[in-house]
């Protein structure tokens, strides 16, 4: 724990304590608690001429007290206009600026910031500033301070033309170049650093992606064996049911004929449910697909859309090259259509659909447009529901995009799009060709900081 001490003079202790609460700091507690002190030039300026020794003897003992108290170290912040005033010189301020460096070393319990106003202090100050302080920050940005000038100012021996020594000014210069090299490996190592970051993250985000399609394809492999299931076995199961109940109607109506529209009416309810089954199984298993290409199960789909919610939908394509896609590609395209075509029959108050298979370029797409009320949200895509969603993911599995807007004509646009590369296909099938029908119904400018490292 360390203590904070400010010396406030650009503005009154009022004015910080309230941009402090501002930032979030509990200033009655904190200064309670000893932890931060909020002085003026009365408390921070000794009287008389600046004098190197009696102030470095004043920060020691800061740091002495603050020792006592607790506390690792102490941070000072201080609003260089305090030295305005007939008493202080250029000269002076300078000479105090470069002694306090060889107090504020690394291993010493104390940081300082001091704060020029360029509105309010004269260019020499400014100027004694810059010869004394490691680092500079300007705005927004911390500068090595090459102009750094404290240990030729303490040498304090000049030659007949006014200079240091030769020996100092070498010394000086090399130091210089020291910190220019320390300066430049600190940049190339927090390049080297941002980009180990920067490819950290990379392999995080491939990582993340690959485990998201691992998990979706997993999840796509248990919906289709769901579906087989309910195709191959309840819905296989229901038929024999519905076989034997025609059978047993058929035998009462010559024993009891009374009682066999009762029994007409349980085999009714049970194709019913077999219609059901079969329905739920081909919306989790598409064997169109599998046996037929895209081009047909879409075809089928658009039949059950006509039959289900009474809207006209066609397909449009004659590119084969949908039928040789390969993977998990078709599926993916097959779900997204499917979540389209659903959401304008269902919520979007469609009564035409068209679904439109084409390749442009080095492109696939799919269209779905429909007739009906379109999106809600004024800006489309603002504040997407869980369909639109799931289409943007499964897109984003297969490399694709998704878009999606209102047509000026009225109703709604889904395009989702796809790079075509010859490895999307899949290789030519040995025997006959399938035929491909093509369509079917259904910081403050005026000021600097200089910081002690």
């Amino acid at each position: 724990m360390s203590g904070f001490l400010y010396i406030a003079d650009d503005q009154t202790v009022d004015e910080l304590s309230g941009r402090l609460r501002d930032g979030g700091i509990n200033v009655g507690q904190e200064s309670g608690r000893g932890r931060l002190k909020l002085w003026t030039r009365r408390e921070w300026r000794q009287p008389g001429e600046l004098d190197s020794a009696k102030k470095s003897l004043q920060i020691r003992g800061l740091i002495q007290e603050a020792s006592k108290a607790g506390f690792k170290g102490v941070r000072f912040a201080v609003e260089m206009t305090w030295i305005l005033g007939p008493d202080f010189t250029p000269a002076q301020l300078e000479h105090w600026e470069a002694t306090i460096n060889t107090l504020f070393a690394p291993s010493f319990p104390g940081r300082i910031i001091c704060q020029y106003n360029r509105s309010r202090l004269s260019p020499e100050v400014i100027m004694a500033a810059l010869h004394t302080h490691p680092l500079a920050v300007f705005g927004d940005h911390v500068y090595p301070n090459f102009f750094y000038q404290a240990p030729l100012i303490l040498n304090g021996k000049l030659n007949k033309n006014g200079q240091p020594p030769a020996a100092a000014q070498v010394e000086w210069i090399i130091a210089q170049l020291k910190r220019a090299r320390a300066a430049e490996n600190d940049r190339v190592a927090l390049i080297q650093k941002r980009a180990d970051l920067a490819e950290k993250l990379q392999a995080e985000v491939v990582q993340r992606k690959r485990l998201e399609h691992e998990v979706a394809f997993a999840s796509e492999r248990e919906q289709l064996k769901l579906g087989q299931e309910l195709h191959d076995g309840l819905a296989q199961h229901l038929t024999g049911i519905a076989f034997q109940i025609s059978a047993f109607h058929e035998t009462l109506a010559k024993v009891s004929p009374a009682q066999a529209p009762q029994a007409e009416k349980l085999e009714a309810l049970i194709r019913e449910g077999v219609e059901q089954a079969r329905a739920l199984a081909h919306g989790l298993y598409p064997v169109g697909l599998e046996n037929r290409g895209l081009s047909a199960a879409l075809e089928e789909l658009a039949c059950k859309t006509q039959k289900v919610y009474g809207v006209h939908c066609v397909v449009k394509s004659n590119q084969r090259v949908f039928d040789d896609l390969r993977g998990t590609i078709p599926l993916q395209l097959f779900r997204i259509i499917q979540e389209a075509v659903l959401n304008a029959s269902k919520h979007g108050q469609a009564r035409h659909v068209v679904i439109t298979l084409a390749k442009a370029g080095r492109n696939l797409s799919v269209t779905v447009k429909d007739d009906g009320i379109g999106f809600s949200s004024p800006k489309v895509g603002e504040s997407a529901g869980i369909g639109l969603r799931i289409m943007k993911h499964r897109a984003s599995l297969i490399n694709g995009k998704l878009n999606y807007r209102n047509d000026k004509d009225g109703g709604a646009v889904i395009i989702c799009s796809i790079p075509y590369k010859p490895g999307l296909l899949s290789p030519p099938p040995d025997g006959p060709q399938r035929k491909t029908r093509s369509s079917r119904s259904g910081t403050v400018s005026s000021t600097s900081w200089f910081a002690k490292t």
